[in-house]
């Protein structure tokens, strides 16, 4: 391992030890708008590597966002709108299936939106000199971890509803299948 890779390793380490900390304090330290001294000097000594952390997330953030909100578009676009149209033309009841779509759909602008607002606020996070304003630093690293939070929730939503709407076709499957077979005189 050479020593740019060491360094950058124990720059994640500390980053990571520092956000542990500052979180593991719990919601009573989101409350109090100063860090503890111990915090404080954590913050100011270890400034460069969080900024570094914090800029390897948002880069790592930002590729992730383009490929998942690309397969959420096509699964909605291409996947449930074409379905949708197809087993409305061959006269199955789809209010169900478009129920579920719009479900979908609303929940993907809740995904863009938050992650938008995520996106923005670890931005402003990474702009404030947390070498002589640790305390701004920290509430700004917080408001942006919650708000990846709502992130998190929107893709764990996304996901539930791709799940009932497989269920849905996967019933409409079963109901062809038995069609098939009594129309074979089976």
């Amino acid at each position: 391992m050479n020593k740019f890779s060491r360094l950058v390793l124990v720059a994640m380490a500390v980053s990571l030890t520092l956000i542990l900390t500052v979180s593991q304090a719990g919601a009573l330290d989101r409350l109090t708008p100063e860090l503890t001294p111990e915090q404080h000097s954590k913050v100011v000594s270890n400034c460069y590597s969080i900024k570094t952390s914090l800029n390897q997330l948002r880069a790592s953030d930002a590729l992730l966002r383009v490929n998942r909100g690309q397969i959420y578009e096509s699964i909605s676009g291409k996947l449930m709108e074409r379905f949708n149209y197809r087993a409305s033309s061959n006269d199955f009841d789809t209010s169900g299936l478009l129920a579920m779509s719009n479900s979908y759909d609303t929940r993907l602008g809740y995904f863009r939106t938050h992650y938008d607002a995520y996106a923005r606020q670890l931005d402003e996070a990474i702009k404030i000199d947390c070498t002589t304003k640790p305390d701004e630093f920290h509430q700004s690293v917080m408001l942006a971890r919650d708000k990846r939070g709502l992130v998190r929730d929107d893709i764990k939503m996304l996901h539930a509803h791709i799940d009932d709407y497989r269920g849905e076709v996967v019933q409409i499957k079963q109901l062809l299948n038995k069609l098939e077979e009594g129309s074979d005189g089976r």
